[in-house]
This record gives structure tokens, sequence and C-alpha cells, in this order.
């Protein structure tokens, strides 16, 4: 093996925290990493605020973590944050989007045409139906149909309201990551008395799958369906690694024809906290979305017939 190769293979990479209560991890001092990982352990104890939240207030993620990063450990023992794109900040929370009303403001420019919308909140889109079970209980039929229930997060609406009521929708996606639990994190860091940076004591990883087809996908085929028979876009919010990992898409030239508004942030790793800024606005309708998340193509029948049979041992 080519000497190159040999040190390559000698250092090891693991996923862990990249932004902790806001600021990032790999510039905090020994003890600001220690007293954050100490308050995991404080029921009822007081919570940092969250520095990206439009509305102020403490955060409300249990951990704090609002990104994962790669790191990597040489063979000497150096932790470093991994080279390339392996290093990129990857959101956790959907918090992480709102940093300086920033995005709020992209999308209201770009399908709206003001970048000041007013922010409408947990909006209810849909109206449940009576249950099967409900129609064989004397007067309960229609029992609890005026309830709100699949709620749009965000909606953004033109100013001039008085005029004409102008808006879209808005969903914002961060990384679930699945692995170890982030326990065994807080507990190393909390015992660690020196200011290194410290390598993930487990395995951890962005896990896109559960992220994208299990959580968003029912999402948009839900809400985008109906929202575009009244003419209405939707715009969904996602960082450059999360839309990196979505299969090919086709994308349209103009809003026009689009269902959906892809808005692509990245994050600028800067120090004492990395920083938000717009990355590419992608535009697609609802089919090439299910498409790019789903990340695959039904076979033809006969494809899916002939798999049948290999297990059935029937052909080879």
């Amino acid at each position: 093996m080519p000497d190159g190769q040999r040190s390559q293979s000698r250092v090891q990479r693991r996923f862990g925290i990249g932004e902790w209560y806001g600021w990032n991890f790999a510039a905090l001092s020994g003890g600001d990493r220690r007293r954050y990982a100490l308050l995991q352990s404080q029921e009822g104890g007081p919570v940092p605020p969250c520095p990206f939240k439009i509305t102020g207030g403490p955060c409300t993620k249990k951990g704090g973590v609002c990104s994962i990063r790669q790191y990597q450990r040489q063979v000497s023992g150096e932790v470093a944050v991994a080279s390339g794109s392996a290093g990129t900040l990857r959101a956790t929370c959907p918090y992480r989007f709102d940093e300086g009303g920033e995005v709020v403001r992209w999308i209201g420019q770009e399908l709206l045409g003001h970048p000041q919308a007013l922010i409408v909140r947990e909006v209810g889109f849909l109206k449940p139906l009576p249950t099967i079970g409900s129609a064989n209980q004397q007067g309960d039929e229609g029992a609890g149909t005026d309830r709100e229930i699949g709620r749009i997060d965000m909606i953004l609406v033109h100013p001039d309201v008085h005029q004409q009521l102008r808006w879209c929708a808005v969903e914002k996606q961060a990384v679930y990551f699945s692995g170890e639990a982030m326990d065994n994190e807080f507990q190393a860091i909390a015992t660690q008395l020196d200011d290194a940076l410290p390598f993930p004591a487990k395995n951890h990883r962005p896990d896109y799958r559960s992220s994208g087809p299990k959580r968003l996908l029912p999402q948009l085929q839900t809400k985008v369906a109906d929202i575009r028979r009244w003419g209405k876009r939707m715009a969904v919010v996602v960082d450059v690694s999360f839309f990196g990992a979505l299969a090919q898409m086709e994308f349209e030239r103009s809003i026009s024809n689009a269902d959906i508004a892809w808005f692509v942030v990245c994050f600028e790793d800067t120090s004492p906290s990395a920083k938000l800024s717009a990355d590419g606005v992608y535009f697609t309708r609802l089919e090439a979305a299910v498409q790019g998340l789903t990340g695959g193509r039904a076979l033809s029948q006969d494809e899916f017939e002939a798999r049948i049979l290999r297990k059935l041992d029937l052909i080879p």
C-alpha cells in the first residue's frame, strides 16, 4: 500500500457536535464545553437562550445540539474538523434556519416580492374526518371535525393584506442523526479537564433516509397537492448537505411552473459562531420532489416479478 493511502487509513472519522447552544463547538473552551455538558444532568436548571429563534427565548431542543459535523483524529492523536465537505455543518434543529431572519426575508422576496413578509405560525391545514367506529355510535357522526390537524408550521404573508391575500407555506427540514445517543458525548466532555478538541466518543451519522422519505416526504405529499390547486407555493428550507443527499431531480426554470421552491443554505465556519448564508433556490414540481426524496424509481412489472422468481429459486 502506498504511504499516502496507508496514512489515510490510520485517520479515524466520526460525526460529533457541530454547534452547541449556538456556539461553534470547535471554538469553545474546555470550560464552556464542560459547563454545557453538566447542564444535561441538571433537572430544571437554567437553559441557555437560542440565538437563532426569531421570537427569542430559551433553547427547546434536548441537549442543545444545533448541528453536527465530522471530525478526524490522526494516529498522533490530534483532533480537527474533517477536511473538505465532510466537515460541513449539518443542521439538526429547524430553528437553526431562523438565524437573523435572513431566510424569511429571502423567501418573502422570491415568492411574494416583499422581504418583510408577515409571519403566521401553526395554521391548521386539515380537518379530521369521522372515524369508522364513530359511525356506529349514535350522535358521534362528525364529532370533533372542527378540530385542526396537519398544521403548517409557518405561513408568510405579503404585508399588503387589505388589497390581496398573498401567501406561501414554509417547511423547514433539519437532519436527524442515528447511532449512539448524544448523552455519551456529554458524559465524556464533562470529565475532560483540558482545552483540547475532543474526538466524538461514539459513532453518530446524519440520517437522511429518516429525515427525507420518512418525515419530509409525507409532509409535502399531504400539503403541496392541495396548496398547488389554490395556486400557492411551498418553500422548503434545507442545508447544502441535505439537498446534496437527494436523488437528482428535474428543475423548473421559473416558479410559475413549480410547486416547491427549495431554499438551500450553507454555514460559513467562523469563530465563535458559524454564520448562515444563502446558497441557492431551486424550483421543482411535487412529482420531481417525490422522486428526489425517495431516491428511486419503480421497476417494470417484468423486472419486479423476476426478482420474486429469483427469491423462490425458480430462475438463476
